[in-house]
């Protein structure tokens, strides 16, 4: 049974959130379009999966300039065999993975990262309540404080609502090892935001309640 900390992290996660069934039917229709000659099929693309592209470029390289090149540089390697994603078991992974091994040519060049400092993207204040917003907030500064390996996990798992077995394939990583690192940061997130009921705000349990009944 999901404890409340859980029911209020998935909670922030969803707020950006896509369908994922329903994103990844579409993506594999334009990709196949795109096979078939359809030129415009892959502007189609990148309206459709270009925010989650950007974000996890963003998540990856911290560096605005280098995460929109990276994402063009993985619409281009797209283009030129866009039947690997047809044939894709899992067509978003397969994409995650693309951007991913692009990302990394830059990081390869760089000291290696410890910390994320750049997360997925937080609605405005003005578009969620003020204790949902402060949550969400609050989980986002928790979250910048994890390794990189265990953000990364929780990010794709929760905000990019990918399975273990599609993160797995994303980051060459074993399920099994995938399933560790977040769950250890899953801990560690939890630990950090202990604190947050003892500042006074609201407490996890009160906001996990109403989170649950808007569910």
């Amino acid at each position: 049974m999901e404890t409340p900390f859980q029911l209020t992290l998935q909670k922030c996660a969803h707020l950006n959130q896509s369908p994922s069934e329903e994103f990844e039917l579409q993506l594999r229709d334009y990709a196949r379009q795109l096979s078939g000659g359809d030129l415009n099929a892959l502007g189609s693309i990148y309206d459709h999966a270009g925010t989650r592209l950007l974000r996890y470029a963003l998540f990856l390289v911290k560096d605005r300039t280098e995460a929109d090149d990276i994402v063009q540089a993985t619409m281009l390697k797209l283009a030129r065999n866009p039947k690997k994603l047809v044939r894709s078991k899992h067509p978003v992974a397969y994409l995650f993975r693309i951007l991913r091994n692009e990302a990394y040519t830059i990081l390869y060049r760089r000291k290696p990262f410890e910390h994320c400092d750049v997360l997925p993207l937080i609605p405005a204040r003005t578009s969620l309540q003020s204790d949902t917003w402060e949550i969400t907030e609050a989980v986002h500064e928790a979250l910048a404080e994890l390794p990189a390996i265990q953000a990364e996990v929780i990010t794709l798992h929760l905000w990019e609502n990918l399975t273990f077995r599609e993160v797995s394939e994303i980051t060459n990583e074993s399920i099994n090892t995938v399933a560790s690192r977040y769950r250890y940061g899953i801990e560690k997130l939890s630990k950090t935001l202990r604190a947050f009921d003892e500042s006074g705000r609201p407490a996890w349990e009160d906001v996990a309640m109403k989170l649950q009944v808007q569910r």
